[in-house]
């Protein structure tokens, strides 16, 4: 029984391997079930087993996803010949890996996850500063694509203890960055769940060829550095494929990104809208002392290099808006280190922005123009009041809160219409003082009825 190779559609730092044609549920032979033979599965190209996998060659994850890269000898599991190891590969299927795929490709049919055995039942696993502890020991990991590439999820996150239970396993896809498993949707995978099995010694000399030295996997040297010049290539590689304008780096720009990252790991805060923290990316703008009305942000837990940064906007739709966003003209990019609840960690924060003109409705300009008109209207009759010495002797507090407010409005007034007339954005200043411009014309109004009924009763 057999299906064609399913698309596959690669999501930022949650890609899967799916793989076909076998159908993991299907009756499997006696030869299988003791390992005499194996079965031929086809790989697909969207690289979560990457470098054991090789990555497909197409410029995009769906592209890369219907490609097929490699054709795996796996044995039918379970058998009586191997059992389940740290570092065997296996393909799986359960409700979850049917529901993910169900969600991602709009498809009914599914196929399975291919991931590496990590985690053993009964040991304990976790994962801090980028790296595995398995019952407090980090594990030698020669398959993976960087060191200390490894970051939690939603199932498992940063420096948190997970203790298997029997029957289950902590699978992992050799390109950390780029993998949905049990640290995200996928979770803990059942013994029965597994379909197919290549033993860590059965992929010697054949599919470990690109496997690292990992000598210095623990030094300082082994964290992933971010290349900020060639991430600004890559990106500006990307707009000008869209037929878009380079971004520029700015300094500013860094800033508020450093001002953010650091609120971001003291409250543990990751929200958009600074929920915990209240330091939002205006605050952090304003702080800066850097201005622009368009403005963006992307927020990444962990150490990544400059492709792999790309990778991710470039596959994820949300992100990659705003890199092809022809509003979007500068840039800047800041790498945080400190601690969440005592565990060690990192957060990239980057920050855009770019210009585009208010273009204020005309009816609203009207409105501004209007009164400011009539406030230098009113202000000479106003003031003639000073001159009725004995009415204004009588009435001097009021009528000197009247002209200070008239004076006042027209004088914070004047460069407001003037910005908006020539369609210039007005300042965060300017904007609180239309707030208190309300205020002031509503006393205003009440002080000039109070003062034109004592010259009705004067009258």
């Amino acid at each position: 029984m057999s299906k064609l190779v399913l698309p596959v559609f690669l999501s930022l730092l949650l890609g899967f391997l799916v793989f076909g044609p076998v159908d993991t549920q299907f009756k499997k032979t006696a030869s299988q079930l003791t390992a005499l033979t194996t079965i031929k599965i086809p790989i697909s190209g969207t690289g979560s087993m990457y470098p054991t996998f090789p990555k497909g060659q197409g410029h995009t994850p769906q592209e890369q996803a219907n490609e097929l890269v490699a054709v795996v000898g796996m044995y039918a599991y379970p058998n009586t010949r191997f059992k389940i190891g740290r570092g065997d590969i296996v393909e799986f299927r359960n409700s979850k890996t049917d529901q993910i795929e169900a969600k991602e490709f709009g498809s009914k049919e599914v196929a399975g996850f291919v991931k590496r055995i990590i985690g053993l039942p009964f040991e304990t696993v976790e994962i801090r500063g980028g790296q595995i502890l398995i019952n407090g020991q980090s594990i030698n990991e020669p398959y993976t694509a960087r060191a200390r590439s490894t970051f939690g999820g939603e199932f498992l996150a940063d420096c948190t203890k997970l203790t298997i239970p029997e029957g289950r396993y902590f699978v992992l896809g050799d390109n950390r960055k780029a993998s949905n498993d049990s640290r995200h949707e996928v979770g803990l995978i059942d013994d029965k769940d597994i379909g197919y099995l290549l033993p860590l010694e059965r992929q010697r000399r054949i599919w470990d060829k690109q496997f690292r030295d990992t000598a210095k996997d623990n030094g300082e040297e082994s964290k992933i550095k971010l290349d900020k010049k060639q991430y600004l290539e890559f990106l500006n590689s990307l707009r000008q494929d869209q037929g878009l304008k380079p971004l520029k780096y700015q300094q500013g720009l860094e800033t508020s990104a450093s001002l953010r990252g650091k609120n971001i790991l003291k409250f543990n805060d990751f929200s958009f809208e600074a929920s915990k923290s209240g330091f939002t990316i205006d605050k952090a703008f304003a702080q800066s002392g850097y201005w622009n009305p368009v403005r963006g942000e992307s927020i990444i837990q962990g150490y990544y290099s400059s492709d792999e940064l790309v990778q991710g906007f470039s596959e994820f739709k949300k992100s990659a808006g705003v890199i092809t966003d022809k509003d979007i003209e500068e840039i800047g990019i800041a790498e945080v280190e400190g601690e969440i609840n005592g565990c060690p960690t990192q957060v990239i924060v980057q920050h855009f922005a770019g210009y585009v003109p208010p273009n204020y409705p005309q009816d609203q300009i009207n409105s501004f123009k209007k009164g400011l008109t009539s406030l230098e209207e009113i202000s000479p009759s106003w003031r003639k009041l000073k001159e009725e010495a004995g009415f204004y002797n009588s009435h001097k507090k009021d009528i000197d809160r009247l002209l200070e407010i008239i004076d006042s409005r027209i004088s914070n007034l004047r460069p407001i219409v003037e910005k908006i007339t020539s369609n210039k954005w007005l300042t965060e200043a300017e904007n609180a003082y239309l707030k208190e411009d309300e205020r002031l014309g509503e006393e205003q109004n009440n002080l000039a009825e109070k003062i034109n009924e004592a010259i009705r009763t004067v009258n």
